[in-house]
């Protein structure tokens, strides 16, 4: 076993907890997802410093996630839908050692808490980042412009407050962004307008004001742009309206 490399088992009905005395030195993946595992993701799981790609993924896992997790050489980590908890975000600073990180997913769990400053030093190789459904509160931090290679950023269904950082025009190559269902409110950023990338836009169920930026217009990529449930106060900018993979714009519940 100590040269195992790789454990799959998905969608079966394991349960039972994660063992806390585990050494398989060699071990670069481990996919557990969809089952029926309890308990926490004990720290000793970072010991396993040659995991490339962890997923829990839609298990019963509780807890926090353990900052131990930054001593792994992690390039896919997945743990969304499942009943983790806490509000220090301690774990994710540790992440930040993670320099080859391209998936970020935690998803459908109580984490609660803000987003912390680290969110900048995260891997430049990070492309999705997910954290919906997280109850996270507080504002999105000025320092997300630095994932200047993340292509899908999901921040939605949460508890977020404050303004839409104008840094994230910094971020080049985004093709998705979805911040709906949150307390955002003030204007949207036109540095949004800098995304040029960009296809698909949810900034809906929020408490944002002010006019639709005409630049938006400009966007060539954009195909679904949901602003609805705001307190908008503008027309649609005509050159929306000459967007030719426009698939879908929606203004209205």
């Amino acid at each position: 076993m100590s040269t195992l490399k790789a454990i799959q088992f998905l969608d079966n009905n394991l349960f039972g907890s994660l063992p806390v005395d585990i050494y398989l030195p060699k071990l670069m993946k481990l996919e557990l997802s969809s089952d029926q595992l309890t308990g926490g993701i004990p720290a000793t799981f970072g010991n396993l410093t040659r995991i490339q790609e962890l997923n829990l993924y839609e298990n019963n896992l509780a807890g926090e996630l353990p900052a131990e997790l930054g001593n792994l050489n992690l390039v896919e980590f997945v743990v969304s839908r499942n009943g983790l908890s806490g509000d220090s975000w301690r774990f994710f600073s540790s992440l930040t050692n993670c320099r080859y990180l391209k998936l970020f997913d935690v998803s459908s769990n109580q984490l609660s808490g803000v987003l912390p400053p680290s969110i900048g030093n995260l891997s430049a190789s990070l492309q999705k980042f997910y954290a919906s459904g997280c109850n996270i509160k507080g504002a999105i931090p000025a320092h997300i412009g630095n994932l200047s290679s993340v292509e899908y950023l999901l921040l939605d269904s949460n508890q977020l407050t404050g303004f839409i950082p104008s840094t994230i025009g910094k971020m080049k190559s985004l093709q998705r962004i979805d911040i709906s269902i949150n307390k955002l409110e003030g204007y949207i950023p036109a540095e949004l307008c800098q995304l040029s990338n960009l296809g698909d836009m949810y900034l809906s169920d929020n408490m944002l004001n002010g006019s639709i930026p005409d630049c938006l217009g400009e966007l060539k990529s954009l195909r679904n742009v949901h602003l609805g449930f705001n307190k908008l106060e503008s027309t649609v900018p005509l050159k929306l309206w000459n967007l030719n993979d426009l698939l879908r714009l929606k203004l209205v519940p």
